[in-house]
């Protein structure tokens, strides 16, 4: 005969179920947490990311501005920090299963933009990283030697022509502005043709200033040349480039910012559908044990009062 289940019994059962479903829940929602940390991990290296590459962007104003090499070597050490910042945040957006596919373009984006950096560095040192080095320096040194012969011949005409080549050339390296060049050629035409038409100078001197000139035009055309592939606005040249690349890279992670807030938001929202769900099946499933304990209880006690019932009704023996 079944035996009736005590209220000790009843208890100590309920405890039981309780403590399993207290350890699943607590499975559950270490789960969650963790994910939604991978996910708020995401968004800080996200935010990590394009702090180092504004630092980059600074590092290479500053490079612009003060043409000092040292600034390669600050950037070279950023992006090797960057390099590392952007592999974890793949393996971040990775594991909470967004696409990374934008991630791979910022990648080549990177390189190129380190790789235009690279150049813009190379054609500063080319131009000159000041006065006198580069092609300003052989600009300089060429204008120089033209002053000195000017200077002993005392030829007004040459030397106004002179001067406003000099006063072109300093216009297009201040506000890099190509009809500067053109005013440049235009009065380099003008020199050579009052060179011809002077008569105070000796044929060996004339000839000597002929080559001067025209070895400072060249230079001066160099250096126009390498500020032209440099960039005479930030639009263009390699100038041009940088910018472009940083603009393109900045929008990518605009774009995984949004996707990261888009699956913080879904995961929230899942994560309390699913406690909710959970909440609801383990209160059923205790209502259920609890109602199958009590109708066994009332069927043991049923069960007995009948069996009791029924030893009462048979008719006792007869006596002697």
């Amino acid at each position: 005969m079944a035996k009736k289940i005590t209220v000790k019994t009843r208890l100590m059962m309920s405890v039981v179920i309780t403590f399993v479903a207290m350890i699943m829940m607590l499975f559950f929602f270490n789960y969650s947490i963790s994910s939604l940390q991978r996910l708020y991990l995401g968004l800080e290296l996200n935010e990590h990311v394009e702090n180092v590459i504004l630092k980059l962007r600074k590092d290479e104003k500053d490079f612009i501005t003060i043409k000092d090499k040292k600034y390669l070597g600050q950037f070279e050490t950023k992006f090797i920090e960057l390099e590392k910042s952007v592999d974890e945040f793949e393996i971040i957006l990775d594991d909470v299963g967004i696409k990374t596919d934008e991630l791979k373009i910022l990648k080549k984006l990177l390189a190129s933009y380190r790789d235009l950096f690279h150049q813009l560095v190379e054609i500063q040192e080319e131009i000159g990283l000041d006065s006198d080095s580069g092609l300003t320096g052989t600009l300089r040194a060429s204008v120089h030697r033209v002053e000195e012969v000017l200077e002993i011949k005392k030829d007004l005409r040459l030397t106004n022509n002179l001067l406003m080549l000099r006063r072109y050339e300093k216009d297009f390296i201040l506000r890099s502005d190509l009809k500067y060049l053109e005013l440049f050629k235009t009065e380099i035409a003008k020199f050579k043709i009052n060179l011809i038409r002077n008569r105070d100078l000796e044929q060996r001197e004339n000839k000597k200033l002929s080559l001067l000139i025209e070895s400072y035009k060249q230079d001066f055309l160099n250096l126009a040349d390498g500020n032209r592939k440099k960039g005479l606005t930030y639009n263009k040249g390699i100038l041009g480039e940088l910018r472009k690349v940083s603009h393109e890279s900045e929008e990518i992670l605009e774009k995984l910012e949004t996707k990261i807030h888009d699956a913080l938001t879904q995961n929230i929202s899942a994560k309390r559908a699913n406690a909710t769900v959970i909440s609801v099946v383990f209160i059923i499933a205790f209502a259920l044990f609890n109602s199958a304990v009590m109708l066994r209880s009332i069927l043991v006690d049923w069960s007995r009062q009948s069996l009791i019932e029924i030893k009462k009704s048979k008719p006792k023996g007869r006596e002697t």
